[in-house]
């Protein structure tokens, strides 16, 4: 299977794609099957985009490339069409591998001939199959003495995913004495416990959106989760951005994530860690900059007691947790020590009524979207979200460039492949803190 062959940035890349389509429904994913006589030529695909990102639940990718003499025309169709993607290369002694398969979401003609149609297809990766599969969970209750037991929400989404067959990292592993010791996988901590049962119709991706939310908790007192894919192994696992940047978490990193980047001189004399097409933003989905110098009303009505009750979040709370665990966070405070001013008379976004994925949006766009950098660098399959990067940007006088130098956390990556260029481009965060080296 890995004689097609591809060259970017003067590597040799061993590269196959095929399309095909079958029969098949979202509750029976074991009936896909590769057909050969659907494989694209190495030489006919233009264009290859692979894409993950924390702003959602499903990695995408993009393909361009020439069908000559219409030979996959009539794979190509809206329904049950898949494109399976493996890239594979040699790393030194290690052997970098993607093993993809997407489903068909939409697709393009770009130019069409009486020798071949030029097509562009969009694609999401065949784990929206379990994240869309339909779930059944409830947690118990002893009916001869009403004795409840309520569940950790993430233990419950773990639950949930597992019941789907969602392919995840194991929370545990054995040691060299085989007792079990937890992975960087395990599931974020929480003191809050719920009782959670599924409506009819209910898919896995809706439960883990209200599971996600209620651990937030109504007065802001945990830091959001993530459901993180990872695009090498192609697993999924649940975390926060404080487990993230763990030092454990950290020292597991591939190798390419080990050398601190600059935008003039790295410090490793190597290409690698150069960064090019340099940005500085807050996204347009996200918060505005100066939200996190404000406080949060949520209104919800009691119907017991028939009144509206108000939960007041202020930047103290908020600062509080989102720079929890971190390095001087007194010192990097997301007002920037501006507390001689009357924290309640300051400024409230306020929300009515409250609900509880309101308010983890709040939270997930305070973290990822307050602080952003984007930058180019030569294409490396071992970048993904969710890794910590360290930039080490040198001034005048020996000085540190502070808006960029520190530790960045990866929300987004795009690896690109196309005219024998490799290219990945990182769009990273922090958490309103900076690291020192």
């Amino acid at each position: 299977m890995f004689d097609e062959k591809k060259s970017y940035n003067n590597n040799t890349y061993s590269v196959n794609v095929y399309i095909y389509n079958d029969d098949i429904s979202l509750s029976a994913p074991d009936l896909i099957t590769n057909e050969a006589s659907g494989l694209i030529p190495p030489a006919s695909i233009l264009y290859i985009m692979i894409e993950n990102s924390l702003d959602g639940f499903i990695p995408r990718a993009e393909l361009e490339f020439k069908d000559d003499a219409h030979a996959l025309s009539n794979k190509i169709k809206a329904q049950n069409c898949r494109m399976h993607i493996n890239i594979r290369k040699s790393a030194g002694d290690e052997i970098v591998t993607y093993n993809l398969t997407f489903i068909v979401k939409d697709y393009k003609i770009l130019n069409a001939s009486s020798e071949y149609t030029q097509y562009h297809i969009f694609g999401e990766l065949d784990n929206a199959i379990p994240l869309n599969t339909l779930c059944e969970y409830a947690t118990s209750c002893d009916l001869s003495n009403d004795n409840e037991q309520p569940e950790n929400p993430y233990k419950i989404a773990w639950s949930i995913l597992t019941q789907v067959g969602y392919k995840l990292y194991p929370l545990t592993v054995k040691n060299e004495d085989g007792k079990e010791i937890p992975t960087k996988y395990e599931l974020p901590y929480l003191n809050d416990y719920c009782h959670f049962i599924t409506y009819p119709n209910m898919r896995c991706i809706d439960a883990l959106k209200y599971l996600f939310s209620y651990a937030v908790g109504e007065n802001g007192t945990n830091p959001p989760a993530y459901l993180i894919h990872n695009l090498r192994d192609n697993k999924g696992y649940i975390t926060t951005l404080e487990n993230c940047f763990r030092p454990s978490s950290i020292r597991t990193q591939p190798k390419c994530t080990a050398f601190p980047f600059s935008i003039t001189q790295s410090l490793v004399p190597n290409k690698e860690f150069k960064m090019d097409d340099v940005n500085t933003y807050s996204l347009d989905s996200g918060t505005e900059n100066a939200q996190q110098f404000f406080n949060y009303k949520f209104a919800e009505y009691n119907q017991e007691e028939r009144l509206w009750e108000t939960y007041d979040i202020s930047k103290l709370t908020l600062n509080d947790l989102l720079t929890r665990g971190i390095t001087n966070s007194d010192e990097a405070s997301i007002f920037l020590k501006m507390l001689k001013e009357d924290i309640s008379l300051s400024k409230y976004y306020k929300y009515v009524p409250h609900s509880h994925p309101i308010f983890y949006d709040v939270m997930r766009n305070l973290e990822l979207y307050s602080s952003n950098l984007q930058f180019s660098l030569d294409g490396d399959m071992g970048f993904d979200v969710g890794q910590v990067l360290s930039i080490y940007e040198k001034g005048q006088n020996d000085s540190k460039v502070e808006q960029f130098n520190g530790r960045w956390l990866v929300y987004k990556v795009q690896h690109s492949f196309k005219n024998k260029l490799y290219r990945t481009n990182l769009v990273l965060c922090r958490r309103f803190h900076k690291y020192s080296f």
